[in-house]
């Protein structure tokens, strides 16, 4: 019979031969259908690149995308502006967008419309009733967002073209109760203002007044009660910012923990009508794919067919994680590149669609350099606003649009000289020809011609910087910088009918120093700057000198730079050469800095200009300076044509300028207060509407702490790094354009305790007392905060607090042991001291008597005795 093992190891065997054939089959299939997938592949037309899409099977359901098209992209799609509701995949003449709600009363009525003004699919509010509103209104829960208790909502707000401004108001509620407003603003037509309510409507403080036909781009930060800092507002504050200016902050009207919904249009009734309102692109901050700014500019529409019923929709860019859409959507524009996109989506029972993998390139045909997008606190240092800057033309080349007359060693833009960007220098190493170059233009009777010029040698009358003016080939007028004759000082001349004479009072020349030179001419009888026919002035750094005569009687047509025929191994430098007759450019805007125009171009071009605040375009000829503009946001955007006659355009470029320093002022802690090892809370105010970070430092020593709003506590870490003594604490605020301001306070830590000793006299010996002996402490907290109190015990009793001196009269005579330590004002408590005593009777001493007498006394007693025993030992003899 066979044992088991024997069995177990037969049974081993045949099922491993069964698994050996199932496995062999198996592996056969495989291989079969991986042959005819190879021969598939390799069939002619199936050859696969990056831009094959593996198509699966068709089913009755597809889903498509239409744009982004498979093209390059010179610029953004005019009028989709990316956000959070953008209205794009609502249909025309809707009139209720997606995931909002709407109250219409009478004669009111809202609807989507394809385009306004640059913008395409706004939602439109119009109200054509006395008594009634049209309202539109977004309840975050419908929109899949939690009540929020601080963040940013911004969009896009317009009044309809030819009708005057009406009273439109914006509400943020914290509720879903329309009247139940936290926070709200209003456009007032009346008196064309930006409002907000605080029980009256009152204006809204540095806000530009709103424009009729004017799409104005609005931004509401809010922090609510007991949310967490954000952006330095004060629990239920609020800031508007329109049009990129800020309002400061505002209280909300009524206190509120959290908004939880949010009426971008709400038309005033009581009387009024013909009110028609537009919104576009809605953008929050807690939206996980909207960015604060995000819709300020065009992007590129994400448009798709479907006729799958859907749950959930979304894209993917570049194949990074998909992001969630309720249909067609705007994406911010990408950077210049090739990019793909593909949309997915998810049925009620769970199946995955995909669209194709869309490939498109983004090529900007002009691409917008400087100004950036950021703020800037000061004008870019350097560049002067100029005719002829410099600004486009290369380093080590002649600059274009001049004509070189003589080269004398080197004529050439250079990068920078002395705080002064892209300078043409003209090297002169040359003895009898100078460096000569000149700029023509149609002859003018006056005007007025300024530049910086500026020389590194001045050692003899050969080394001259000059400024001349031509007409019809002939010299009109020359201010020079000349150097030093037989000994003298350097000086300024100019020419005078045909006499080079003296500029008197003039400054005395100096080597690496920029001086600015301005010429005004008259050649008629015009008057200009009160000249006379075929007069000039000379301006030096800002004082005038002159007039002096014209050389010849020409209206000016030419200007020219130059050094002089004789010297030879000196330059001469000059920049930002300003012409009156120049459309965009004022005398006097060379003298200070201000904001360079660059940019890269990928097409020849026949013709480039720019806007400023969508201002008329001005024409330039490459990189270009501007004047610094004034305070608040600030766009621009370049516009060209190649030589096909195409015409192309920049994205906006918006940049803000903040020139105001910012204010910060600490109002708790206060100088001198005492702290121990619990840190000081604090308290600072500031003022500044483009805040970029706060943060203090504790010294001497510790590192710098970033901090968040306008309280809180100093950070332990740093706090205990520190002694006792004097903290200083140095709170910094500054803004996006880097601007600081600090203030600074000065406190006491005291973590040193105080030190005390007992002051008695002893009985016998320095540990005997008596009843009578009294004890009292003397006490130092050094320069600490104070000894607050002394305290005792005796033996194990309760501690006393010290305030008079005390004994021990009140105890039997024994041992004791007094223990006592002292406290100071921060309750740093000292180590206790201890004294052990002994409490002892008092021996009673004789009452002093005359010094002697006791002992006269006792002789004198002896004596007696010893006189009345002598007598009667006698007396005793005698009766023998």
């Amino acid at each position: 019979m066979r044992n088991s093992a024997t069995i177990l190891n037969n049974l081993g065997e045949i099922i491993l031969k069964n698994f050996t054939k199932k496995f062999y089959a198996i592996l056969g299939i495989f291989f079969i259908l991986w042959s005819f997938s190879i021969i598939f592949i390799r069939l002619p037309g199936n050859q696969l690149n990056y831009h094959t899409i593996v198509e699966f099977p068709k089913t009755s359901q597809s889903l498509d995308i239409i744009t982004p098209e498979n093209k390059t992209y010179l610029e953004p799609m005019d009028g989709y502006f990316p956000g959070t509701f953008g209205f794009e995949n609502d249909k025309l003449n809707e009139y209720q967008p997606m995931l909002f709600s709407n109250i219409y009363e009478g004669d009111c009525n809202g609807s989507v419309i394809e385009e306004l003004d640059g913008h395409k699919k706004v939602f439109n509010i119009s109200d054509d009733e006395l008594v009634g509103s049209a309202i539109i209104l977004q309840k975050f829960s419908d929109a899949g967002f939690e009540n929020q208790t601080y963040g940013t909502i911004e969009f896009w707000f317009r009044v309809q073209p030819g009708r005057s401004l009406k009273n439109t108001e914006i509400r943020l509620h914290w509720d879903h109760n329309p009247t139940s407003a936290a926070i709200n603003i209003r456009v007032y037509g009346a008196l064309q203002q930006w409002q907000f309510w605080n029980g009256t409507w009152t204006q809204i403080p540095n806000i530009h007044d709103p424009s009729n036909n004017t799409w104005h781009h609005i931004r509401i930060q809010f922090r609510c009660l007991g949310a967490g800092s954000y952006l330095g507002l004060n629990e239920n504050e609020f800031q508007v910012v329109i049009d990129g200016i800020s309002s400061g902050a505002l209280n909300f009207f009524q206190s509120a923990t959290e908004i939880a919904m949010f009426e971008p249009t709400h038309t005033q009734a009581a009387g009024y009508k013909d009110n028609y309102a537009y919104i576009d692109a809605i953008g929050y901050s807690w939206d996980p794919y909207y960015n604060i700014g995000d819709n300020l500019n065009e992007g590129l529409l994400i448009n798709f067919e479907t006729d799958i019923n859907f749950d959930w929709i979304g894209y993917s860019l570049d194949k990074n994680t998909n992001k969630t859409i309720l249909g067609n959507t705007t994406i911010c524009y990408p950077t210049n590149g090739l990019h793909s996109i593909q949309v997915f989506e998810n049925n009620s029972v769970g199946t995955i669609y995909s669209s194709g993998l869309r490939y498109f390139s983004i090529q900007e045909p002009i691409i917008l350099l400087t100004p950036e997008n950021k703020t800037y606190s000061a004008p870019m240092s350097g560049y002067y606003p100029a005719t002829y800057g410099f600004e486009d033309d290369e380093d080590g080349q002649p600059p274009k649009d001049w004509v070189i007359q003589n080269n004398a060693g080197k004529i050439e833009v250079i990068s920078d000289l002395y705080n002064s960007k892209k300078v043409l220098r003209l090297y002169d190493n040359h003895g009898s020809i100078p460096s000569r170059i000149y700029n023509s233009f149609s002859a003018k009777d006056n005007g007025t011609i300024e530049l910086w010029i500026q020389q590194n040698l001045l050692d003899d009358d050969g080394n001259r910087g000059q400024i001349s003016g031509y007409g019809n080939g002939m010299m009109i007028f020359r201010v020079k910088m000349v150097g030093p004759l037989s000994g003298g000082s350097a000086k300024w001349q100019a020419r005078d009918n045909e006499t080079d004479v003296d500029i008197v009072g003039a400054p005395t020349p100096q080597i690496h120093t920029w001086y600015h030179v301005q010429i005004d001419f008259e050649h008629t009888l015009g008057a200009y700057q009160g000249l006379g026919q075929n007069e000039y002035f000379v301006y030096i750094n800002g004082l005038r000198y002159g007039p002096y005569n014209f050389t010849s009687d020409e209206p000016l047509d030419e200007i020219h730079l130059h050094t002089y025929s004789y010297g030879e191994d000196y330059d001469t430098y000059y920049d930002a050469v300003g012409y009156s007759w120049d459309s965009d450019y004022n005398i006097g805007d060379n003298l200070e800095e201000g904001l360079l125009i660059s940019f890269e171009n990928n097409t020849n071009l026949d013709w480039i200009g720019y806007s400023i605040d969508g201002q008329m375009n001005k024409t330039i000829s490459g990189n270009s300076t501007i004047k610094f503009p004034n305070e608040g946001l600030h766009k621009i955007q370049l516009f060209c044509n190649n030589t096909l006659g195409e015409t192309y355009q920049s994205a906006i470029r918006y940049f803000l300028i903040d020139s105001t320093m910012p204010t910060l002022n600490i109002l708790s802690p206060i100088d001198d207060v005492f702290f121990a090892d619990s840190p000081p809370n604090y308290q600072i105010s500031y003022t500044e509407d483009n805040l970029d970070s706060t943060w203090y430092y504790l010294g001497p020593g510790t590192n710098i702490v970033m901090f968040i709003g306008t309280e809180g506590t100093i950070n332990q870490t740093e706090w205990d790094k520190l002694g006792s003594g004097l903290v200083s604490i140095r709170f910094y605020i500054n803004d996006t354009g880097g601007l600081e301001s600090y203030d600074e306070v000065f406190i006491q830590k005291d973590v040193t305790p105080p030190t005390s000793s007992i002051v008695y006299t002893p009985y016998i010996n320095p540990n005997y007392v008596s009843i009578s002996t009294t004890f009292s402490f003397s006490y130092n907290d050094g320069t600490g905060s104070g000894v607050s109190v002394v305290r005792y015990k005796i033996n194990d009793s309760i501690w006393y607090d010290y305030t008079d001196p005390f004994d021990l009269s009140a105890y039997a005579y024994g041992d004791y042991l007094i223990t006592y330590q002292a406290i100071d004002e921060m309750g740093n408590v000292e180590s206790e001291n201890t004294l052990l005593v002994i409490l002892t009777e008092i021996i009673t001493e004789p009452q002093p008597g005359i010094p002697g007498y006791n002992l006269l006394l006792v002789l004198s007693l002896i004596s007696l005795l010893s006189v009345l025993l002598i007598r009667k030992y006698t007396k005793n003899q005698s009766k023998f």
